[in-house]
């Protein structure tokens, strides 16, 4: 193999915008932040519906448990995503958080829509 050719392959492509990495900081502090308070609900729910003994609430905790803790993992894998460009700045770890991002808002979506068919049958 060239030399040329070798020092082209590891070359990685960068991306670098001071605003765009004031606006990610922010954000990754804001996940870390809603991250932490949602596993306090996480826990409160599982707490609340184990302790009370009555099974609809004991299944309405470990229910509200499950829903925070995929909205924690998410949170905490997008800030990771961002975490990882804010030290490169490659464009394939921007794509990762973007990626991440995208997944959190569809099971947010997923989660709500989810949530509003619940409380509409739940009232009914």
């Amino acid at each position: 193999m060239d030399r040329r050719q070798e020092e082209d392959r590891r070359k990685v492509e960068r991306f670098s915008s001071p605003p765009v990495r004031e606006h990610l900081r922010q954000i990754a502090m804001c996940l870390r932040f809603l991250s932490v308070l949602t596993f306090s609900g996480e826990a409160y729910g599982l707490v609340k519906g184990v302790l009370s003994g009555i099974s609809v609430d004991v299944a309405f905790g470990v229910f509200t448990a499950f829903v925070f803790g995929c909205i924690t993992v998410l949170m905490h894998r997008y800030a990771a995503g961002i975490k990882d460009y804010l030290f490169n700045e490659s464009v394939g770890n921007l794509e990762k958080a973007m990626e991440r991002q995208a997944m959190f808002w569809i099971v947010l979506c997923f989660l709500a829509l989810i949530g509003v068919v619940g409380f509409f049958v739940y009232m009914a």
